[in-house]
């Protein structure tokens, strides 16, 4: 069922329009929300400044019920007959059209998109900016039941799709086999920073996700659930075998694991979790001794 739109943020009731996008769901709400939290965009600048003279952010869903190619076109359309500054009163950065099937196959334009991002998140200022930002909207939409019904109800459509979902596996494995050491140490930064790793061990302590309580018993039977499946199980247990029949991820895997040992502060570390875990399988043993002996 087409549900793209095309919509516009206007100055006043009714224009002119300031900026076009197009988007599904709630994506009209994103910019005045992006906006009122701190984002420095002469189009985030607009949207304040309306805010503050007329109390609310005006805006229209100009055309509904596209499918995502149409919409396209309409934005496009509806950029180029109105004009970006300094042409006409648009801040759109760009005509349009962002995701039209085909864009990517260029080499040049990838590349280009590629720089633009590391560059970006390599400031350490930039990246932890954007990163809080992420994670704030995101657990800002998750509290709304509605937009929960929807991306549940997105994720159910995607995972049953065969088709799709051997697609991801093994976009997944190509990924982690051509990008392992890159992919490894992404994730172990954010350990050794001490600020980040304790937010982190709070959160799994808290059993946070999404910046929302998580329910681990329920997660653990949906776990449990999924990999009693006989067909989920030999699926995933021998994607995991595909990917580990390689010996360069094998030797990869083995000097990531014997370096990361040879650091004091991450060796002291796990040392002490493997003290911490011995101690806690102890005391449960002796308590149920006791309860054997009661």
């Amino acid at each position: 069922m087409p549900r793209f739109y095309v919509y516009s943020l206007d100055r006043e009731e009714g224009g002119p329009s300031f900026y076009i996008g197009k988007g599904t769901g709630k994506r009209i709400d994103d910019h005045e929300i992006a906006a009122l939290k701190g984002e420095d965009s002469h189009k985030a600048r607009i949207i304040r400044k309306v805010i503050s003279e007329l109390g609310y952010l005006p805006k229209r869903k100009l055309v509904e019920g596209l499918n995502e190619e149409e919409a396209f076109a309409v934005e496009v359309s509806t950029i180029v007959l109105l004009g970006r500054y300094p042409d006409g009163p648009l801040v759109n950065k760009t005509d349009g059209g962002e995701g039209v099937p085909g864009l990517w196959d260029d080499p040049e334009v990838r590349e280009k998109a590629r720089l633009s991002h590391e560059a970006t998140w390599r400031d350490p200022a930039r990246s932890e900016m954007r990163s809080k930002s992420m994670r704030d909207g995101w657990a800002k939409k998750m509290e709304d039941s509605d937009y929960q019904n929807y991306i549940s109800e997105i994720r159910r459509e995607v995972w049953n799709n065969p088709d799709l979902v051997n697609r991801v596996a093994v976009a997944q494995e190509t990924s982690w086999a051509e990008n392992y050491e890159q992919r490894l140490e992404a994730i172990l930064a954010g350990w050794r920073d001490p600020v980040e790793r304790a937010r982190r061990i709070q959160a799994i302590k808290d059993g946070i996700r999404n910046g929302k309580p998580r329910d681990i018993e329920s997660f653990k039977k949906k776990v449990s659930a999924r990999w009693a499946d006989p067909e989920f199980n030999a699926e995933q247990t021998e994607r995991i075998k595909r990917v580990w029949d390689d010996p360069a991820l094998i030797e990869k895997a083995s000097a990531s694991a014997v370096d990361s040992w040879k650091d004091p502060e991450v060796k002291a570390r796990r040392a002490q979790s493997m003290r911490d875990g011995w101690a806690r399988r102890r005391a449960r043993l002796a308590e149920e001794k006791n309860k054997i002996t009661d």
